[in-house]
Protein backbone atom coordinates (compact mmCIF):
# COMPACT_ATOMS: atom_id res chain seq x y z
CA UNK A 1 0.00 0.00 0.00
CA UNK A 2 1.05 3.54 -0.65
CA UNK A 3 0.44 6.03 2.07
CA UNK A 4 0.11 9.83 1.16
CA UNK A 5 0.63 12.43 3.69
CA UNK A 6 -0.19 16.27 2.82
CA UNK A 7 -0.57 19.04 5.28
CA UNK A 8 -3.59 21.67 5.77
CA UNK A 9 -2.07 24.02 8.34
CA UNK A 10 -3.80 27.30 8.82
CA UNK A 11 -2.07 30.10 7.83
CA UNK A 12 -0.35 27.96 5.11
CA UNK A 13 -2.50 26.55 3.55
CA UNK A 14 -6.34 26.80 2.28
CA UNK A 15 -7.39 23.08 1.88
CA UNK A 16 -8.27 24.22 -1.71
CA UNK A 17 -4.96 24.63 -3.56
CA UNK A 18 -4.15 22.38 -6.58
CA UNK A 19 -1.68 19.91 -5.40
CA UNK A 20 -4.69 18.71 -3.15
CA UNK A 21 -7.09 17.76 -6.36
CA UNK A 22 -3.69 16.31 -8.10
CA UNK A 23 -3.17 14.61 -4.96
CA UNK A 24 -7.30 12.72 -5.33
CA UNK A 25 -7.12 12.17 -8.89
CA UNK A 26 -3.20 10.86 -8.56
CA UNK A 27 -4.60 8.46 -5.69
CA UNK A 28 -7.67 7.09 -8.32
CA UNK A 29 -5.10 6.33 -10.70
CA UNK A 30 -2.75 4.37 -8.58
CA UNK A 31 -5.20 2.37 -7.29
CA UNK A 32 -4.94 0.69 -10.88
CA UNK A 33 -1.79 -0.61 -9.78
CA UNK A 34 -1.39 -0.55 -6.21
CA UNK A 35 -3.69 0.06 -2.91
CA UNK A 36 -3.44 4.02 -1.46
CA UNK A 37 -5.02 5.64 1.27
CA UNK A 38 -4.30 9.74 1.81
CA UNK A 39 -3.82 10.76 5.47
CA UNK A 40 -3.93 14.87 5.69
CA UNK A 41 -2.32 16.83 8.90
CA UNK A 42 -3.43 19.90 10.34
CA UNK A 43 -5.93 22.52 11.57
CA UNK A 44 -9.12 20.50 9.49
CA UNK A 45 -8.98 18.53 7.19
CA UNK A 46 -8.23 20.00 2.93
CA UNK A 47 -11.56 20.62 1.36
CA UNK A 48 -10.44 19.17 -1.73
CA UNK A 49 -10.27 15.58 -0.17
CA UNK A 50 -13.34 15.81 1.46
CA UNK A 51 -15.07 13.33 -0.47
CA UNK A 52 -12.43 10.98 -1.51
CA UNK A 53 -12.58 7.60 -0.58
CA UNK A 54 -9.61 5.85 1.92
CA UNK A 55 -8.81 9.75 3.49
CA UNK A 56 -8.14 9.95 7.15
CA UNK A 57 -7.61 13.32 9.14
CA UNK A 58 -5.03 13.84 12.15
CA UNK A 59 -6.06 16.72 13.87
CA UNK A 60 -2.53 19.03 14.64
CA UNK A 61 -2.30 23.13 14.53
CA UNK A 62 1.67 22.82 14.60
CA UNK A 63 3.68 21.60 11.54
CA UNK A 64 7.09 20.98 13.77
CA UNK A 65 5.06 18.47 15.98
CA UNK A 66 5.42 15.09 15.02
CA UNK A 67 2.34 13.09 14.66
CA UNK A 68 3.43 9.87 12.68
CA UNK A 69 2.20 8.23 16.35
CA UNK A 70 -1.22 9.24 15.41
CA UNK A 71 -0.61 7.67 11.62
CA UNK A 72 0.81 4.48 12.74
CA UNK A 73 -2.28 3.83 14.81
CA UNK A 74 -4.68 4.19 11.74
CA UNK A 75 -2.01 2.13 9.70
CA UNK A 76 -2.67 -1.06 12.13
CA UNK A 77 -3.35 -3.84 10.09
CA UNK A 78 -2.12 -2.68 6.43
CA UNK A 79 1.09 -3.44 4.53
CA UNK A 80 2.83 -0.16 4.05
CA UNK A 81 4.76 -0.56 1.57
CA UNK A 82 6.33 3.36 1.06
CA UNK A 83 5.31 6.82 2.12
CA UNK A 84 4.55 9.44 0.06
CA UNK A 85 4.34 13.31 1.65
CA UNK A 86 2.74 15.08 -0.83
CA UNK A 87 3.88 18.33 0.58
CA UNK A 88 6.74 19.98 2.73
CA UNK A 89 4.34 20.96 5.21
CA UNK A 90 3.93 17.13 6.08
CA UNK A 91 7.47 15.53 5.16
CA UNK A 92 9.07 15.94 8.83
CA UNK A 93 5.75 13.52 9.88
CA UNK A 94 5.75 11.35 7.10
CA UNK A 95 9.74 10.60 7.04
CA UNK A 96 9.40 9.99 10.54
CA UNK A 97 6.84 7.50 9.76
CA UNK A 98 8.08 5.56 6.97
CA UNK A 99 11.62 5.45 9.50
CA UNK A 100 9.18 3.85 12.16
CA UNK A 101 7.86 1.32 9.38
CA UNK A 102 11.27 1.11 7.62
CA UNK A 103 10.06 1.51 4.08
CA UNK A 104 10.70 4.15 1.41
CA UNK A 105 10.11 7.38 1.63
CA UNK A 106 9.22 9.65 -1.14
CA UNK A 107 8.44 13.86 -1.65
CA UNK A 108 6.58 15.82 -4.49
CA UNK A 109 7.33 19.16 -3.95
CA UNK A 110 4.41 20.54 -5.66
CA UNK A 111 4.11 24.07 -7.66
CA UNK A 112 5.30 27.22 -6.37
CA UNK A 113 8.20 29.27 -6.45
CA UNK A 114 11.68 27.46 -5.98
CA UNK A 115 12.96 27.44 -2.57
CA UNK A 116 14.72 31.23 -1.79
CA UNK A 117 16.51 29.86 1.16
CA UNK A 118 16.14 25.92 2.20
CA UNK A 119 13.85 23.34 1.03
CA UNK A 120 13.76 19.99 2.74
CA UNK A 121 15.64 17.67 0.87
CA UNK A 122 15.11 13.79 1.08
CA UNK A 123 16.64 11.13 -1.22
CA UNK A 124 13.71 10.47 -3.41
CA UNK A 125 11.90 13.68 -4.67
CA UNK A 126 9.52 13.95 -7.27
CA UNK A 127 9.04 17.74 -9.07
CA UNK A 128 6.17 19.23 -11.02
CA UNK A 129 8.12 21.55 -13.37
CA UNK A 130 12.14 21.84 -14.51
CA UNK A 131 12.67 25.29 -12.98
CA UNK A 132 12.74 23.36 -9.71
CA UNK A 133 14.92 20.57 -10.98
CA UNK A 134 17.69 23.06 -11.82
CA UNK A 135 17.57 24.03 -7.91
CA UNK A 136 17.70 20.88 -6.45
CA UNK A 137 20.71 20.07 -8.82
CA UNK A 138 22.65 22.86 -7.61
CA UNK A 139 22.53 21.52 -3.82
CA UNK A 140 25.80 19.96 -2.09
CA UNK A 141 23.47 17.37 -0.84
CA UNK A 142 21.02 17.03 -3.47
CA UNK A 143 18.55 14.31 -3.94
CA UNK A 144 20.08 10.88 -5.17
CA UNK A 145 16.91 10.92 -7.39
CA UNK A 146 14.71 13.52 -8.95
CA UNK A 147 11.92 13.07 -11.11
CA UNK A 148 9.89 15.58 -13.04
CA UNK A 149 6.32 14.65 -13.06
CA UNK A 150 4.42 17.65 -14.03
CA UNK A 151 1.32 18.13 -12.00
CA UNK A 152 -1.24 15.62 -13.50
CA UNK A 153 -5.42 15.76 -14.53
CA UNK A 154 -8.37 13.72 -15.85
CA UNK A 155 -10.40 15.21 -18.73
CA UNK A 156 -12.77 17.72 -17.96
CA UNK A 157 -16.27 17.09 -17.86
CA UNK A 158 -18.82 19.86 -18.39
CA UNK A 159 -21.83 20.40 -16.33
CA UNK A 160 -23.67 22.88 -18.65
CA UNK A 161 -26.74 22.96 -16.46
CA UNK A 162 -24.64 24.06 -13.68
CA UNK A 163 -23.22 26.95 -15.58
CA UNK A 164 -26.24 28.28 -17.27
CA UNK A 165 -27.50 28.27 -13.56
CA UNK A 166 -24.78 30.78 -12.86
CA UNK A 167 -23.72 32.17 -15.25
CA UNK A 168 -27.26 32.45 -18.01
CA UNK A 169 -27.17 32.54 -21.55
CA UNK A 170 -23.99 33.55 -23.25
CA UNK A 171 -23.63 36.53 -25.24
CA UNK A 172 -20.23 37.69 -25.85
CA UNK A 173 -16.74 36.22 -26.01
CA UNK A 174 -15.79 35.17 -22.52
CA UNK A 175 -12.76 34.36 -20.60
CA UNK A 176 -12.25 32.62 -17.68
CA UNK A 177 -9.78 32.72 -14.49
CA UNK A 178 -10.46 30.09 -12.32
CA UNK A 179 -7.96 30.12 -9.12
CA UNK A 180 -7.97 31.41 -5.35
CA UNK A 181 -8.15 35.19 -4.90
CA UNK A 182 -5.63 36.32 -2.72
CA UNK A 183 -1.68 37.24 -3.37
CA UNK A 184 -0.47 33.98 -4.93
CA UNK A 185 -2.53 35.06 -7.84
CA UNK A 186 -3.28 38.42 -7.40
CA UNK A 187 -0.94 39.31 -10.43
CA UNK A 188 -2.20 37.34 -12.87
CA UNK A 189 -5.75 38.37 -12.38
CA UNK A 190 -4.69 41.66 -12.91
CA UNK A 191 -2.96 40.84 -16.22
CA UNK A 192 -6.28 39.04 -17.37
CA UNK A 193 -8.19 42.30 -16.75
CA UNK A 194 -5.93 44.56 -18.61
CA UNK A 195 -6.06 42.02 -21.33
CA UNK A 196 -9.99 42.26 -21.82
CA UNK A 197 -9.89 45.97 -21.71
CA UNK A 198 -7.75 46.33 -24.14
CA UNK A 199 -9.55 43.66 -26.11
CA UNK A 200 -12.66 45.88 -25.73
CA UNK A 201 -10.74 48.74 -26.68
CA UNK A 202 -9.77 47.65 -29.83
CA UNK A 203 -13.33 46.76 -30.89
CA UNK A 204 -13.11 42.86 -29.52
CA UNK A 205 -16.13 42.58 -26.83
CA UNK A 206 -15.76 39.93 -24.54
CA UNK A 207 -16.00 39.84 -20.97
CA UNK A 208 -13.90 37.82 -17.83
CA UNK A 209 -15.58 35.75 -15.00
CA UNK A 210 -13.04 35.78 -12.29
CA UNK A 211 -14.20 32.54 -10.25
CA UNK A 212 -12.33 31.87 -7.09
CA UNK A 213 -12.18 30.85 -3.60
CA UNK A 214 -11.88 34.49 -1.67
CA UNK A 215 -7.89 34.01 0.47
CA UNK A 216 -7.79 37.78 1.35
CA UNK A 217 -10.93 40.18 0.95
CA UNK A 218 -8.67 43.36 0.73
CA UNK A 219 -7.15 41.99 -3.01
CA UNK A 220 -10.67 41.11 -3.90
CA UNK A 221 -11.48 45.00 -3.04
CA UNK A 222 -8.71 45.86 -4.92
CA UNK A 223 -9.25 43.69 -7.65
CA UNK A 224 -12.72 44.68 -7.91
CA UNK A 225 -11.36 48.72 -8.07
CA UNK A 226 -8.83 47.41 -10.79
CA UNK A 227 -11.73 46.57 -13.23
CA UNK A 228 -14.05 49.28 -12.23
CA UNK A 229 -11.31 51.76 -13.78
CA UNK A 230 -11.12 49.91 -16.89
CA UNK A 231 -13.22 49.05 -20.63
CA UNK A 232 -15.11 45.69 -20.62
CA UNK A 233 -17.19 43.18 -18.61
CA UNK A 234 -15.85 41.84 -15.24
CA UNK A 235 -17.74 39.67 -13.19
CA UNK A 236 -17.01 37.62 -9.94
CA UNK A 237 -17.95 34.59 -8.68
CA UNK A 238 -16.86 33.59 -5.21
CA UNK A 239 -19.28 31.42 -3.43
CA UNK A 240 -19.10 27.57 -2.79
CA UNK A 241 -21.63 26.87 -5.27
CA UNK A 242 -19.64 28.64 -7.76
CA UNK A 243 -15.90 27.70 -7.00
CA UNK A 244 -16.51 23.90 -6.21
CA UNK A 245 -14.92 22.13 -8.97
CA UNK A 246 -14.94 25.33 -11.03
CA UNK A 247 -13.24 23.16 -13.49
CA UNK A 248 -16.64 21.50 -14.58
CA UNK A 249 -17.28 24.80 -16.09
CA UNK A 250 -14.98 25.24 -18.26
CA UNK A 251 -17.14 24.20 -21.15
CA UNK A 252 -19.26 27.28 -21.22
CA UNK A 253 -16.30 29.67 -21.79
CA UNK A 254 -14.58 30.16 -25.34
CA UNK A 255 -10.39 30.75 -23.70
CA UNK A 256 -8.65 30.47 -19.85
CA UNK A 257 -6.51 32.37 -18.47
CA UNK A 258 -5.03 29.90 -16.07
CA UNK A 259 -2.20 29.02 -13.91
CA UNK A 260 -0.84 25.55 -12.86
CA UNK A 261 -3.55 22.69 -12.74
CA UNK A 262 -6.07 25.38 -14.18
CA UNK A 263 -3.83 25.58 -17.40
CA UNK A 264 -4.07 21.61 -17.49
CA UNK A 265 -7.27 21.16 -16.80
CA UNK A 266 -8.61 24.29 -19.56
CA UNK A 267 -6.15 22.22 -22.02
CA UNK A 268 -7.89 19.26 -21.64
CA UNK A 269 -11.12 20.75 -22.28
CA UNK A 270 -9.62 21.96 -25.60
CA UNK A 271 -9.86 25.39 -24.27
CA UNK A 272 -7.72 28.18 -26.19
CA UNK A 273 -5.19 29.05 -23.29
CA UNK A 274 -3.21 32.02 -22.12
CA UNK A 275 -1.05 31.92 -19.24
CA UNK A 276 0.48 35.07 -17.19
CA UNK A 277 4.15 35.91 -17.06
CA UNK A 278 6.67 38.41 -15.93
CA UNK A 279 8.09 42.03 -17.13
CA UNK A 280 4.47 41.77 -19.30
CA UNK A 281 1.05 43.87 -18.71
CA UNK A 282 -0.86 41.13 -20.45
CA UNK A 283 -0.90 37.31 -20.04
CA UNK A 284 0.71 35.33 -23.21
CA UNK A 285 -0.87 32.69 -25.14
CA UNK A 286 -0.48 29.34 -25.61
CA UNK A 287 1.06 28.02 -29.02
CA UNK A 288 3.89 25.33 -30.13
CA UNK A 289 5.93 27.86 -30.03
CA UNK A 290 5.06 29.22 -25.94
CA UNK A 291 5.01 25.42 -24.58
CA UNK A 292 8.37 24.95 -23.64
CA UNK A 293 8.14 28.52 -21.55
CA UNK A 294 4.85 27.70 -20.05
CA UNK A 295 5.92 24.02 -19.12
CA UNK A 296 9.46 25.36 -17.17
CA UNK A 297 7.71 27.31 -14.88
CA UNK A 298 4.24 25.28 -14.62
CA UNK A 299 2.23 28.04 -16.26
CA UNK A 300 2.62 30.42 -13.23
CA UNK A 301 3.84 34.56 -13.13
CA UNK A 302 7.10 33.20 -12.71
CA UNK A 303 7.33 32.74 -16.95
CA UNK A 304 10.05 35.20 -18.68
CA UNK A 305 8.94 35.51 -22.41
CA UNK A 306 11.76 36.55 -24.48
CA UNK A 307 12.14 39.44 -26.77
CA UNK A 308 11.93 37.25 -29.90
CA UNK A 309 8.07 35.83 -28.32
CA UNK A 310 6.79 38.91 -26.94
CA UNK A 311 4.46 39.01 -29.56
CA UNK A 312 2.48 36.28 -27.90
CA UNK A 313 1.84 38.71 -25.51
CA UNK A 314 0.35 41.39 -27.23
CA UNK A 315 -3.12 42.17 -27.56
CA UNK A 316 -3.45 42.61 -31.79
CA UNK A 317 -2.06 39.39 -31.94
CA UNK A 318 -4.22 37.66 -29.48
CA UNK A 319 -7.30 39.12 -31.39
CA UNK A 320 -6.20 37.84 -34.49
CA UNK A 321 -5.89 33.94 -33.08
CA UNK A 322 -8.82 33.77 -30.74
CA UNK A 323 -11.24 35.42 -33.45
CA UNK A 324 -9.69 32.47 -36.25
CA UNK A 325 -12.02 30.05 -36.51
CA UNK A 326 -8.78 28.09 -38.33
CA UNK A 327 -6.68 28.72 -34.98
CA UNK A 328 -9.54 27.62 -32.98
CA UNK A 329 -9.50 24.05 -35.06
CA UNK A 330 -5.53 23.93 -34.92
CA UNK A 331 -5.70 24.46 -30.89
CA UNK A 332 -8.02 21.47 -30.44
CA UNK A 333 -5.85 19.30 -32.43
CA UNK A 334 -2.46 21.15 -30.57
CA UNK A 335 -4.22 20.72 -26.83
CA UNK A 336 -5.70 17.01 -27.21
CA UNK A 337 -2.07 16.27 -28.09
CA UNK A 338 -0.30 17.76 -25.48
CA UNK A 339 -3.00 16.87 -22.48
CA UNK A 340 -2.36 13.21 -23.86
CA UNK A 341 1.08 13.31 -23.73
CA UNK A 342 2.11 15.26 -20.93
CA UNK A 343 -0.83 16.16 -18.60
CA UNK A 344 -3.49 12.86 -18.64
CA UNK A 345 -3.25 11.18 -15.24
CA UNK A 346 -3.37 7.94 -16.30
CA UNK A 347 0.09 8.44 -18.04
CA UNK A 348 1.18 10.10 -15.01
CA UNK A 349 0.06 7.42 -13.02
CA UNK A 350 2.24 4.92 -14.92
CA UNK A 351 5.04 6.63 -14.60
CA UNK A 352 5.04 7.05 -10.77
CA UNK A 353 3.91 3.65 -10.23
CA UNK A 354 7.54 2.73 -12.12
CA UNK A 355 9.09 5.24 -10.07
CA UNK A 356 7.70 3.43 -6.66
CA UNK A 357 8.38 0.18 -8.10
CA UNK A 358 12.17 1.29 -9.10
CA UNK A 359 12.58 2.13 -4.80
CA UNK A 360 10.38 -0.36 -3.53
CA UNK A 361 12.20 -3.38 -1.96
CA UNK A 362 15.16 -2.02 -3.29
CA UNK A 363 16.65 0.91 -1.36
CA UNK A 364 19.26 -0.68 1.14
CA UNK A 365 19.54 2.67 2.98
CA UNK A 366 16.01 3.09 4.73
CA UNK A 367 16.62 6.90 5.70
CA UNK A 368 14.23 9.19 4.19
CA UNK A 369 17.38 11.73 4.27
CA UNK A 370 20.31 12.08 2.30
CA UNK A 371 22.85 12.69 5.56
CA UNK A 372 22.53 12.96 8.66
CA UNK A 373 23.61 15.99 8.75
CA UNK A 374 20.11 16.64 6.35
CA UNK A 375 18.11 15.18 9.21
CA UNK A 376 19.31 17.14 11.48
CA UNK A 377 18.58 20.53 8.98
CA UNK A 378 15.03 19.23 8.65
CA UNK A 379 14.22 19.28 12.16
CA UNK A 380 15.49 22.30 12.49
CA UNK A 381 13.54 23.78 9.58
CA UNK A 382 10.26 22.52 11.08
CA UNK A 383 11.21 24.21 14.13
CA UNK A 384 11.69 27.14 12.55
CA UNK A 385 8.17 26.41 10.96
CA UNK A 386 6.66 26.14 14.49
CA UNK A 387 8.24 29.25 16.22
CA UNK A 388 6.99 31.05 13.76
CA UNK A 389 3.37 30.10 13.45
CA UNK A 390 3.85 31.10 17.27
CA UNK A 391 4.87 34.55 16.84
CA UNK A 392 2.08 34.80 14.31
CA UNK A 393 -0.80 34.14 16.94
Amino acid sequence: MIVYVVGNYKDYNTGRGGHYYSLSQMLNGIKKFKSGMVVSVGHEKPQALKFVDDSYHVHSNDPSCDVSKKIEKILIGKKVDLIHAYDYNSSITASILAERLNVPFLLTKCGGKPPRFYHPSYRNIVLFHEADKDIFNLRLFRPKRIEVIPNRVSKVSYDKERALSIFGRKGRYTFFKIGRIGKAYESSIRQAIVLVSMLNEIGFECQLFTIGYVENDNILSSIKSFSEARSGFFSFFTDERETRNAADLLGYCDAAIATGRGAMEAISAGKIVLFPCQDSTTPCILVPETLDLALRENFSERVVVPKNKMKYTDAEEIVKKISSSAFSGDNKFFTASIFEELFSIERGAIRLNDYYDSIIGNEINRYACVTPLGRLMQRFFVFVIGLVKRVRR
